[in-house]
């Protein structure tokens, strides 16, 4: 039994009026991901986060998730836009899947080698500074000859002569059938596969060292007897001159005689690379175009000094006018940007992955490979999320089916394959990166719209009921003029809610008593008179459990 004694008790007797479930609100803002410029009818906090995903980890450009978000505590049918920046808009992440090629670059039949230690190579048929040959290109011998082979070329002297890495075993040959690669490093008929586990393949006839076969370079065993084998397979190492070790165990393993060619990166290793240019990398001496590079291949830099931007990228084209110097990629912005002198290499790419909509929701998503042991022509794709989380995967995939599979099983990505690559994919995972939310620069012409976009999607009252306007967060002169103008001018049959500026910018009753009448130098320079808009304050703070903050 409580002692007797004089308690408080507070009884609230606000008037408040309740939100019915039919009050209709249209939302422009930014978000994570979901339809750029186009009104989306959202009835629930789970819809919201599917459309146009999390809220984005900033307090301004989230305002109107977590708007949204009160609002569904009582309602359920929000109109919303996600807006844009028209002068960085935004760009949806790419990943791209590891492949083999097998460019060719010149063919003839009227090759000639020097004495051997001079190591010149002669042609007088071609034209190969011309045809895009480039130091660091593969020279195959094959004309039944001891010169037979792969070299590594080291220069490029003229239209008619180049200089590889070795001696020949005989030279001063003439009329030799010869091809100058881009990728291949080595092909023999000689193949022997170990057991599954081990992991070796062999070849007595082969010089991988010589021939420059390194670690990250693609086998691709593809015998018409023994097809048990046949499949891609990534060089993890090369202990011998006859020895590789790949990267997954052999479907059966313990085969020999086998057919099978070893691949490269489509482009040598070159170390002028240049990323001054945001979303540009140039090389004055590359041949990009010549060497057959596509949107979709890899642009892997692994610099030992200037590191910071070191890592894979997505090429997304040739840059018009400059296509054998400079490839556009999946980044608005380096790293760090302004480095020169850069170690880099092009691998061939078969296909690359966009996201379902622009932004950056998608980056740190990865997708990985994984090749049926029953036929290794065929492979399975496993989609996860940033955090490593499994949300799709989708079986029994060619690249001639992947496009139409993806099309019809994804709802997180499309597919486009990249044609004159050799497929299907390695075992090889990709990481999806280059999204960009479009809010960098925003400005208030950005939610106003022009035609159909931003407000603008909302004034006609015959194609959308609504009965509030939103733009939270935004208290310019120009986005709150806009909304009552719609509201009252436009429509006839809605309100809207203002947002005054942040504390401290307005931080006192008067500050905002002035910010509404435009004096007091605010932002405002006119006085808000209208019946079609309320204006609350002050501002207060919630809690965003997506990141473990306070807004």
């Amino acid at each position: 039994m409580p002692a007797a004694g004089v308690f408080k008790k507070e009884i609230d007797l606000s008037l408040y009026v309740e939100i019915g479930s039919d009050l209709k609100i249209g939302v422009v803002h930014t978000f994570q991901k979901g339809p750029l410029n186009d009104r989306t009818l959202v009835t629930n906090l789970s819809a919201l986060e599917d459309t146009f995903g999390r809220p984005i980890d900033d307090d301004t450009h989230s305002q109107g998730f977590f708007a949204l978000r009160e609002y569904f505590r009582n309602a359920n049918q929000a109109y919303v836009v996600r807006a844009e920046s028209a002068a960085n808009p935004a760009v949806a992440g790419l990943a791209s899947l590891r492949g083999g090629a097998d460019d060719t670059l010149a063919t003839a039949a009227d090759g000639a080698t020097s004495v051997p230690a001079t190591r010149e190579f002669t042609t007088a048929g071609s034209t190969l500074q011309t045809a895009g040959v480039v130091a660091g290109d593969i020279l195959e011998i094959a004309d039944g000859t001891a010169d037979d082979g792969f070299y590594g070329i080291v220069s490029v002297d003229s239209e008619t002569q180049v200089t590889v890495d070795r001696d020949w075993p005989t030279g001063s040959l003439a009329t030799l059938d010869f091809t100058i690669w881009t990728c291949k490093r080595f092909e023999a008929t000689d193949g022997a596969t170990s057991v599954p586990s081990t992991r070796t393949l062999t070849s007595a006839s082969a010089a991988f060292i010589v021939d420059g076969v390194q670690a990250g370079d693609v086998v691709y065993i593809n015998d018409t007897g023994d097809t048990e084998d046949n499949g891609f397979y990534v060089v993890q190492s090369v202990p011998s001159a006859t020895t590789l070790i790949v990267n997954r165990d052999f479907p059966s393993g313990s085969l020999t005689g086998l057919t099978f060619a070893v691949y490269g990166a489509n482009h040598p290793d070159l170390a002028d690379g240049d990323t001054s240019t945001d979303g540009e990398f140039t090389s004055a001496l590359a041949k990009f175009q010549d060497h057959n590079v596509k949107a979709g291949d890899l642009l892997i830099i692994e610099d030992a000094t200037d590191t910071g931007d070191n890592g894979t990228y997505v090429i997304t084209g040739l840059k018009t006018g400059s296509e054998d110097t400079t490839l556009e990629v999946n980044v608005g912005a380096w790293a760090t940007g302004s480095l020169t002198g850069l170690n880099y290499r092009v691998v061939p790419g078969i296909a690359y992955f966009t996201p379902e909509s622009e932004g950056e929701w998608a980056d740190g998503a990865s997708l990985k490979t994984v090749v049926s042991s029953v036929d290794t022509t065929q492979f399975d794709l496993e989609i996860y999320d940033s955090g490593g989380y499994l949300n799709e995967k989708i079986y029994n995939l060619t690249s001639a089916t992947l496009e139409t599979e993806m099309a019809d099983s994804s709802s997180l990505f499309t597919a486009d394959v990249v044609t004159g690559r050799l497929g299907p994919a390695v075992e090889y995972t990709a990481t999806v990166n280059g999204g960009d939310n479009g809010t960098t620069g925003l400005v208030d012409s950005d939610f106003i719209g022009t035609g159909s976009a931003g407000l603008q999607l909302f004034k006609n009252i015959e194609e959308v009921e609504v009965d509030v306007l939103l733009v939270p967060g935004y208290s310019s002169q120009n986005i709150g003029d806009a909304l009552v103008n719609m509201c009252e001018l436009t429509r006839g049959d809605c309100m809207t809610i203002l947002d005054p500026p942040d504390y401290p910018t307005v931080g006192s009753v008067q500050d905002v008593i002035d910010w509404h009448n435009g004096t007091g130098g605010f932002g405002r320079t006119s006085s808000i008179n209208t019946s079609y808009a309320a204006l609350y304050w002050p501002w207060v703070k919630i809690y965003d459990p997506y990141h473990d903050v306070d807004r």
